[in-house]
């Protein structure tokens, strides 16, 4: 399962903020990423509307400090 939201994530991603998914790692913040705040809420909204969660802004914003790891382990806990 974890690999499967890792892939949500990195398509979603490479889609809203056009980040390549070669260039990511699991060690990056949203804001290492290159993303503001309104890339920000565009990720939360396709991995909302994929994932059929949701998620706290608070969380995922540019300016937090999750990582993408963090970010993987913080959708799993919200699948049922």
């Amino acid at each position: 399962m974890r690999e499967k939201v890792h892939g949500h994530i990195k398509d979603a991603l490479e889609a809203s903020a056009r980040i390549s998914v070669a260039a990511l790692d699991d060690a990056q913040t949203l804001g290492d990423l290159g993303l503001d705040d309104l890339d920000s809420v565009e990720l939360i909204m396709t991995l909302e509307e994929t994932l059929n969660i949701e998620l706290p802004e608070s969380e995922l914003s540019a300016e937090s400090t999750n990582t993408i790891a963090e970010i993987t382990d913080l959708i799993l806990r919200k699948i049922p």
